[in-house]
């Protein structure tokens, strides 16, 4: 046993970490955009990258992402040098994995049907792009969040060779990988499933292509402590895993997380599985609805906000369960239909007590 536990330390320790790290800086009077590698500084870059590509060692990388002075560069630059960093230190990662989500996905449909999906999206992101405004803090905060996204593409592209390069409709569906789900049976009812005919093993075969995680919340009977936990079952192509760490400030507002961590993917904004940890207090963790009413996808709509997109911004802006549960119901897509479960760690008192409010429980299905 001594010797087993001594090889597997030694391959541990041999196993290849490379770190990375950077600073963005964004021209204010042109908006040009530049990357320096090697160079943290925060004090004067729009954002700050560090990568330690640690998985065949841990079998995670690691992602840490710091918006820089609110005083030198405006929210929409720092979120977009937040994205910027994000993509050109990640982008080996990105190719690979959106080369085995796109298999995933995609590979049993036609160009005309894939065709309806990049419609879809393109759809969705007019319709989004026309409601952002400066007037409301909640689409505010969504225009922030889209300019992380075009600064996640903008980086990436800069660190891709020609052979490498990706378009908008890749970072669509890799944020929107838990969306496309349902957005399929939206488009296509051709390919909804019959569920009333279904034998016991396709049954099984529909939940596991289209169900994703569990989650389990324990309290100790005495309240010594409250334990959170995940299991994100998933396919083996998607075992290419980053923890994030996202640090952002901004100016435009007093955002009740400032700080997060997730589990998440390369690029991805959000954690998908999800699994949120926030210095706001609260966590947050999901697990997947299957829709066995088809007649339900007739309500969702291209003309919302995607569920990673709405996710993100109520991680941003609630202080409590009952904020996020709010902000989450607003504008649904109707699509990755799933029980969240926000559990507020303020209102748990360990030895003691717990509040009314600690846990909020919300449940999406296309229309509601």
């Amino acid at each position: 046993m001594k010797s087993l536990l001594l090889l597997s330390t030694l391959l541990a320790v041999c196993a290849t970490a490379v770190a990375m790290s950077a600073t963005v800086y964004i021209s204010p009077a042109d908006k040009s955009i530049r990357l320096v590698k090697g160079v943290v500084d925060s004090d004067n870059g729009a954002a700050t990258g560090y990568f330690n590509h640690s998985q065949n060692s841990t079998g995670w990388d690691i992602l840490r992402i710091v918006t820089g002075s609110t005083q030198q560069y405006s929210d929409h630059d720092l979120m977009r040098g937040a994205g910027y960093a994000e993509g050109y230190l990640t982008q080996v990662q990105i190719w690979y994995q959106y080369q085995n989500l796109y298999q995933v996905l995609l590979s049993s449909y036609t160009q005309q049907e894939i065709q309806q999906v990049m419609d879809y999206f393109q759809t969705q992101r007019q319709w989004m792009e026309d409601r952002i405004s400066n007037d409301s803090e909640f689409w505010y905060t969504v225009g922030l969040i889209y300019s992380q996204f075009q600064g996640l593409m903008e980086g990436y592209n800069a660190a891709a060779d020609d052979d490498h390069k990706l378009d908008i409709f890749a970072f669509d569906l890799l944020n929107g990988a838990g969306d496309f789900i349902d957005i399929s049976n939206f488009l296509f009812r051709g390919r909804r499933p019959d569920v009333q005919q279904l034998t016991p093993p396709q049954l099984k075969s529909m939940l596991y292509r289209n169900g994703h995680c569990s989650a389990l919340i324990k309290v100790l009977p005495g309240f010594e402590n409250v334990f959170a936990s995940h299991s994100s079952w998933f396919t083996y192509s998607s075992m290419y895993r980053i923890y994030k760490y996202y640090d952002f400030t901004m100016s435009g507002g007093a955002y009740p997380t400032k700080m997060m961590s997730f589990s998440s993917y390369p690029g991805f904004l959000e954690s998908l599985d999800d699994f949120y940890v926030m210095d706001s207090g609260l966590v947050m963790l999901q697990t997947t609805n299957n829709v066995f009413n088809m007649t339900l996808y007739d309500y969702a709509t291209p003309k919302a906000l995607l569920a990673w997109q709405r996710v993100r911004l109520s991680n941003w802006l609630a202080s409590d369960g009952e904020q996020w549960a709010f902000l989450l119901a607003q504008f649904n897509s109707g699509t990755y239909n799933n029980q969240y479960m926000v559990l507020d760690l303020n209102r748990v008192h360990i030895n003691r007590s717990i509040d009314d409010g600690a846990l909020w429980v919300v449940e999406q299905i296309p229309g509601y």
